[in-house]
């Protein structure tokens, strides 16, 4: 373990670096606003914890946050005081690989004291492989990492050319108590002409429908059994499911993907399911003269969902759908929130709070604007943290004030 810097807060908004700090990376203080949801009013901290540029994942329990950039291998401990974003510790999962290779993290998962990290393991070289993995870290009782360990590697081993593909890999993570879930996007196809093969990717089999059967997790979900590392794959059809939460009061796995075109997805996963893609979809490609095409031999069906599973709910235009969770019967945010989904979003730059009929069908979808790319999202019972493509953390609580700024008119990006 190697600590990299001891932040202590001197008065409600300054912080001060202690003599043990060894490199240069800090926390501006947090721009705190207000936001009005329709029955709530959320008071929204902004904290930069990383450079402009900086895409983050983040994980959570209690005022532990753990955060690690996607396009590096170092996850970092932090504590919240009183609005006070402090760092503890770093990990780099490099140490769990040969030195030659590099990495691309995926998402943070957190149960109890056990932080599991999904990444690409990926080489510069067309002669090495890659692999979508996941790394579990136990923590100590102050939460502070302990060496790596892997749990899950991808099949077939395949190799990438260009960086945007590790996006589409997805490696979204959820946990039922005794297995864990990991999402892979079907990263075999082109996801803007809907053609096989990727042609930025080698070593695939001959044909898609190979290519899906041979794979352990992309194009769908794996499950994973933490005691004996058994790997199931339990279902398939999915593009680029970049949202994964397990629904412990209901016992449901609930997942987002990112449609072409329109035809975003919320989808209740199930066993054996095939989800469609890339045969159907609600949505559309991209490019308009391959909407009619006859050499294409996928032969995709676009604005159904006919002959597979729908899902059960689905965003037309795309909102670039990212991570999801669930309000809890005991969160600040019960009275008004209690058992609804909040999926965040990308490219419409907003949470997105799904009211639930008996737990599964969708009644509304209220849209509350927040102004940045939002990856990453976990829900406490007492705030919503997310995590944005810009590297900073938004950290959403319940105000007492209510009423006093007007609802934003419909259509309206503003405050």
């Amino acid at each position: 373990m190697k600590k990299l810097l001891i932040l202590t807060a001197i008065g409600a908004l300054s912080l001060v670096i202690s003599p043990a700090y060894s490199d240069n990376s800090h926390v501006s203080s947090p721009l705190t606003e207000s936001i009005e949801t329709n029955f709530l009013t959320l008071n929204k901290d902004t904290f930069q914890v990383e450079d402009s540029k900086s895409s983050l994942v983040v994980a959570a329990t209690g005022n532990n946050i753990f955060t690690a950039v996607r396009d590096g291998s170092i996850v970092k401990a932090w504590t919240m005081d009183k609005s006070i974003l402090n760092i503890k510790e770093s990990t780099d999962i490099m140490n769990a690989n040969p030195q030659e290779s590099k990495i691309f993290v995926l998402d943070l998962l957190l149960n109890g004291r056990t932080l599991f990290v999904s990444y690409v393991r990926y080489f510069e070289s067309k002669t090495q492989c890659d692999t979508l993995n996941i790394a579990k870290i136990d923590l100590t009782e102050s939460y502070l990492f302990t060496p790596p360990k892997n749990i899950f590697q991808s099949t077939p081993c395949v190799h990438w050319i260009d960086s945007p593909n590790w996006t589409n890999a997805a490696g979204r993570l959820a946990y039922d108590g005794k297995s864990i879930y990991i999402s892979g996007g079907l990263i075999f196809e082109n996801l803007y002409s809907n053609r096989f093969p990727e042609g930025s990717i080698f070593g695939l089999p001959p044909t898609l429908n190979e290519a899906i059967s041979s794979t352990n997790v992309f194009g769908g979900v794996a499950k994973i059994e933490i005691s004996t590392k058994k790997v199931t794959k339990i279902a398939s059809g999915l593009r680029e499911p970049q949202g994964l939460f397990w629904d412990k009061t209901n016992s449901r796995l609930w997942e987002t993907e990112q449609g072409p075109r329109g035809g975003d997805e919320l989808n209740n996963i199930q066993f054996g399911k095939n989800y469609g893609w890339p045969f159907v979809s609600l949505g559309r490609i991209y490019d308009n003269s391959e909407l009619n095409s006859s050499d294409n031999p996928i032969h995709p069906k676009y604005g159904t969902h006919s002959g597979y599973e729908p899902p059960v709910y689905s965003w037309t235009p795309s909102i670039a759908a990212s991570q999801l969770g669930m309000i809890g019967k005991l969160s600040s945010f019960a009275d008004w929130w209690r058992g609804n989904l909040v999926v965040s979003s990308l490219k419409d730059l907003s949470l997105h709070r799904l009211a639930l009929k008996a737990n599964k069908d969708v009644l509304y979808d209220e849209r509350i604007f927040i102004g940045h790319r939002l990856r990453d999202l976990e829900i406490s019972d007492n705030y919503i943290l997310a995590s944005t493509d810009d590297g900073a953390l938004v950290y959403l609580t319940r105000s007492e004030k209510v009423g006093e700024k007007p609802f934003p008119p419909v259509g309206s990006v503003t405050k």
